[in-house]
């Protein structure tokens, strides 16, 4: 199967979710101009994805915590 969906740039990115692969090779020379490689890690995604929130809700509570103070 495959999922499509768009970036935050407008971008379609086509992801497969069902395939066969025989072989994969990264290749100095690839046959489509546009290929590109590139590596994932849960670490990065953590970076930029799940660390912002922990941060904002840090904030919001860190916010609501002073409203708080300030009422009494």
């Amino acid at each position: 199967g495959q999922i499509f969906t768009e970036g935050e740039d407008g971008e379609i990115i086509r992801t497969l979710t069902d395939i066969n692969l025989l072989e994969a090779s990264i290749v100095t020379f690839p046959a489509y101009p546009d290929t590109s490689v590139a590596s994932r890690s849960v670490l990065a995604w953590q970076e930029e994805r799940v660390l912002p929130i922990i941060h904002r809700a840090k904030l919001r509570n860190e916010l609501e915590l002073k409203v708080r103070l300030t009422r009494l």
